[in-house]
């Protein structure tokens, strides 16, 4: 018989998943950005165009399971519940996208295009980096050690083959860590008040003050700032 966690433990590795697909459509996007020339039989605007395309569409699918299952995050509703219209657009969008149209250049493409311009792709990259870190924050919602909490986050990486870490919040983390492993090696060796372990933890404890500094998705707050621009060229308009 399945527990409550086994459930929920299901249904979260399936959400995750959809943010795996999506995160390697952003890989070949930012590729194509990074000077990677497409094949000589294919168009470079076209290919942009398709690129694009698999990676802002596959974000629905993201979006879409995160609303079905009713999962709650400060940020994430933020920037879902403050821009309803980049929400319909990207719906769109990817209806456009996954579903097949008669069309070349659907309406719901151009408008995602014209109407969102350059913050809704903020928007989107923006809520890309905070369902990274919801997925690598999730394990520490449960009860447990440590090392408990460690195994469930490797499990959710044996699973869907991918666990995001290299993003702020998992290395303030690391560096986290690292202050604590090498203030419990001190206190095994009874070396806590020499010169030289006063000047590590002095030097760690910097790091960790200028990395607690830095805000956990730097995008957002160009986002916000892009948002206020925008509306007041509107209401200028």
């Amino acid at each position: 018989m399945e527990t409550d966690f086994s459930i929920e433990f299901d249904r979260f590795v399936s959400w995750a998943k959809y943010l795996y697909w999506a995160d390697l459509q952003r890989r070949r996007f930012i590729s194509y950005h990074n000077d990677v020339v497409p094949p000589d039989n294919e168009d470079p605007e076209w290919h942009l165009v398709a690129v694009s395309a698999q990676w802002f569409a596959s974000m629905w699918v993201v979006i879409e399971g995160w609303q079905h299952l009713g999962y709650r995050d400060k940020v994430v509703d933020g920037l879902l519940n403050d821009y309803p219209e980049y929400c319909n657009l990207l719906k769109r969008f990817r209806n456009a996208v996954y579903h097949y149209q008669p069309t070349v250049l659907d309406q719901r493409v151009m408008d995602f295009s014209v109407k969102g311009g350059e913050p809704i792709v903020m928007w989107v990259s923006a809520l890309y980096l905070e369902f990274q870190r919801f997925l690598w924050e999730w394990p520490e919602k449960f009860k447990g050690t440590k090392e408990q909490k460690l195994e469930i986050r490797q499990t959710l990486r044996d699973i869907t083959g991918w666990m995001p870490t290299d993003i702020i919040p998992a290395k303030k983390q690391c560096i986290r860590d690292l202050r604590k492993q090498a203030m419990q090696m001190m206190e095994s060796y009874g070396d806590t008040n020499s010169l030289a372990a006063q000047e590590l933890l002095a030097t760690l404890d910097h790091v960790q003050t200028i990395a607690d500094g830095i805000p956990d998705t730097p995008i957002l707050d160009c986002l916000k700032q892009l948002k206020g621009q925008t509306s007041l060229e509107s209401k200028t308009d």
